[in-house]
């Protein structure tokens, strides 16, 4: 089934990566190369692609002869890696173009530090479910996307088209808006010591990550992780991957997010394309919000729908999907009023 995980126990690994398994890198990552010209627009930005590969390499692997192991596991390896290229440059160089006005020029440097030969791994079969699977999870995962530098591994196959369905979703996550925000506070617990409070805020697309550790005497432990809009994230990802692969000509055979998928669609009929790109790639996610809300016609619109999305998905009771359904009913209501 695509990208699908299910919602699972909170473990360390849970907000590494874009919501579907941790990449911990298994050697020091060179320092990421920037584009030296200088670029005021998305479009020129995706022109010096071809210069911004040639600076930096990703490594997946502790040696060389660990790379070639697995490049000989993997049937055709060859032809499936230029397959998972193609489709991920293609579906850059179409989003920034389509959609560049969504892209400010903090978003286009963080993606010109992440440009690099060898981003994209296919992996063979039992690596990647060693390596890349979480061992609780109930569906079969396909592709991870690092947060980390956004190096991105996929699942071998035989069906060409599915690993570059694979490929063009994880690079729109990499397209989407990224951004960590962290905050340390130092009290004395009750025991007269002194302790760290750290705070991690991800945002990556629309899908916000709040984590807070205690720190004492050295050790870490986790005191709580919130996820919110998760899965609409996963939605809106899985629109603009189907609309960019249409496009190319190209259809999958097998679905992935396929009810999240109708929300988002439903979503950005009723907002508009505009609000839920800025949302998406820019960032503004409170502008959707405020829109969401409007149209709801009370506060709180926007997090009840997406409470009710990810409720849905981590139990999988209908009454969560009822419950979001009906919000988009009267949103649609709302909008057939404004006409």
């Amino acid at each position: 089934m695509g990208y699908d995980i299910s919602e699972k126990k909170t473990s360390e690994t849970d907000i590494k990566s874009d919501n579907i398994s941790d990449i911990k890198p298994k050697s020091q990552e060179v320092e990421p190369a920037r584009i030296e010209t200088p670029y005021s627009s998305a479009s020129d930005y995706s022109d010096r692609v071809g210069a911004a590969l040639e600076q930096k390499e990703y490594q997946h692997w502790n040696s060389a002869e660990e790379q070639e192991a697995n490049r000989k596991s993997v049937i055709d390896y060859d032809n499936k890696k230029r397959a998972v290229d193609k489709a991920s440059l293609e579906t850059q160089s179409s989003i920034l173009t389509r959609h560049q006005d969504a892209f400010d020029e903090k978003n286009i440097n963080r993606m010109s530090s992440e440009f690099g030969s060898n981003k994209i791994e296919i992996y063979n079969e039992p690596d990647f479910v060693v390596e890349k699977v979480p061992v609780d999870t109930q569906y079969k995962i396909v592709g991870v996307r690092d947060i980390k530098d956004g190096k991105i591994s996929i699942r071998d196959g035989d069906d060409i088209t599915r690993l570059k369905h694979t490929s063009t979703h994880e690079t729109m996550h990499d397209l989407s808006y990224q951004h960590e925000n962290s905050q340390v506070q130092a009290f004395e617990s009750d025991r007269g010591d002194m302790a760290i409070v750290s705070t991690k805020d991800l945002t990556s697309g629309i899908h916000k990550i709040e984590e807070t550790f205690r720190v004492t005497d050295g050790t870490s432990d986790r005191l709580e992780i919130k996820h919110y809009n998760r899965y609409l994230n996963e939605g809106i990802t899985e629109m603009y991957t189907l609309e960019e692969m249409h496009q190319r000509g190209e259809y999958p055979d097998f679905d992935s997010y396929t009810q999240e998928y109708g929300w988002a669609a439903n979503l950005r009929e009723i907002a508009g394309d505009e609000h839920v790109a800025k949302a998406y790639f820019g960032g503004d996610i409170k502008g959707l919000k405020r829109r969401v809300d409007d149209m709801g016609g009370r506060p709180g619109t926007w997090e009840a729908l997406n409470h009710n999305i990810d409720a849905y998905r981590s139990t999988g009771d209908i009454r969560f999907k009822e419950a979001a359904d009906e919000i988009i009913d009267r949103l649609h209501d709302a909008k057939e009023g404004l006409n």
